[in-house]
């Protein structure tokens, strides 16, 4: 198994926060007051 350099793994953990953000962005912004 190869290990992944520690930029890589800074690099997914970004994207997948930033999509996580973004979807309960949009559900609060798309559900009505």
């Amino acid at each position: 198994m190869r290990k992944i350099p520690n930029i890589l793994e800074w690099v997914f953990v970004g994207l997948f926060s930033i999509l996580s953000y973004l979807i309960i962005y949009m559900v609060n912004m798309s559900m009505p007051e």
